[in-house]
C-alpha cells in the first residue's frame, strides 16, 4: 500500500511543484457529454461525444485540447433517418478521402425498435454526416460501442452485441467483430 501510494501523492503534487494550475474539463460543464472520442487531423482536435441522445451529435475543435470552440451539430436525424433516438458512442475516423462516423441508435428493426451500429460519411470532420449504412446490419440483438480500426489499409469493426457481454466478474467478455 505504502509503494502504490506514494507515486500517486507524488504525480498528483508535482505540478503545484512547477506553478501549474490543475486540470478541469475545458468544455461546459453544463453540457451532459459522454461516450467522448477524439480525432486528430491536420493538427485540429475534433470532440465528438454522447450529447443530444434524441437528435444526433454535436462536436468541438482544439488546436491544444485545453480550449474549445463548438462546431455544432455535425449529425442530426431528419424523418426519413432510420435511427430515431438513442444516439450514442460516435466516433469518426478519415478513411480514403472521406470521414466515417460509426455510432450506435435506435430504430425500427426487422424483430421490432432496437439499437444497432450505424455508418455515416462526410467530406470534413465538421460534417455534416449523413446516414450511409442505417443500420449496418441486423443480428437481431441490440449492438452498440462500435469501434472502426484500420491495418494495412483494411477497415475492421468491433462492437458489442446486447445481452451478450458474458460474465465481466469473472473476465470472460465478448468482443465482436467484422472485417469491412
Amino acid at each position: 500500500m505504502k509503494n502504490t501510494l506514494f507515486p500517486l501523492i507524488f504525480f498528483y503534487c508535482l505540478p503545484f511543484a512547477f506553478g501549474q494550475k490543475t486540470y478541469t474539463n475545458p468544455i461546459d460543464p453544463e453540457l451532459n457529454l459522454s461516450d467522448p472520442f477524439v480525432l486528430q487531423h491536420e493538427g485540429t482536435y475534433y470532440l465528438y461525444a454522447s450529447t443530444d441522445l434524441q437528435e444526433g451529435f454535436r462536436a468541438w475543435r482544439s488546436k491544444d485540447l485545453v480550449d474549445w470552440d463548438p462546431v455544432g451539430w455535425v449529425f442530426q436525424k431528419s424523418e426519413a433517418s432510420w435511427g430515431q433516438g438513442a444516439f450514442w458512442a460516435p466516433e469518426v475516423i478519415a478513411y480514403r478521402g472521406k470521414f466515417y462516423m460509426v455510432y450506435s441508435s435506435r430504430g425500427k428493426t426487422m424483430f421490432g425498435n432496437g439499437m444497432r451500429i450505424c455508418i455515416a460519411e462526410a467530406d470534413s470532420p465538421e460534417g455534416p454526416f449523413q446516414e450511409l449504412h442505417a443500420p449496418l446490419f441486423d443480428l437481431g440483438s441490440g449492438t452498440i460501442d462500435g469501434h472502426i480500426y484500420i491495418e494495412d489499409g483494411q477497415p475492421y469493426l468491433y462492437y458489442e452485441m446486447v445481452g451478450a457481454v458474458g460474465n465481466h466478474a469473472q473476465d470472460k467478455g465478448f468482443l465482436w467483430g467484422v472485417i469491412m
